[in-house]
């Protein structure tokens, strides 16, 4: 999704749904990617850096960020993938695409909700639910 945001905006076109599932490694149990053994099924954020490196895709990447805030003001610059956690989001976590902040709220896409184009989350509750894990892809001027 977060890919889907920047199309038009590389110089070639951006890999199919399937290819990234399969290049992210989505469906490979944690353990054999050196997660832990009781962590989901998905992509973790080693496995994101590994493919938009492999793209030749530059990013901004946090880890353990304790500071929505600096997050939020640079959702203005382009959208930004972050790691969700608690009851909503699954016991391993989720990604969402923040695509805008606005006093209301942070409006996002969410891979799960395929008939849903934008929810809107308030500001307290992504501070508390935020991970600290973020991609933010930096396209070409």
């Amino acid at each position: 999704m977060l890919l889907a945001e920047h199309q038009g905006r590389w110089p070639r076109r951006v890999p199919s749904y399937g290819k990234l599932w399969k290049d992210l490694k989505a469906n490979v149990a944690p353990a054999k990617k050196g997660q832990p053994k009781d962590g989901g099924m998905g992509a973790y954020p080693e496995d994101v850096e590994r493919v938009l490196i492999g793209l030749k895709i530059p990013f901004l990447q946090t880890t353990d960020q304790a500071d929505p805030d600096s997050l939020l003001a640079r959702v203005a610059d382009a959208p930004i993938m972050v790691g969700m956690e608690g009851k909503a989001y699954g016991a391993s976590g989720h990604w969402i695409v923040l695509v805008r902040a606005t006093p209301q709220g942070i409006e996002f896409y969410d891979p799960l909700l395929k008939h849903v184009k934008r929810k809107t989350l308030p500001i307290p509750r992504f501070g508390s639910e935020w991970d600290g894990s973020s991609f933010q892809l930096t396209p070409p001027k």
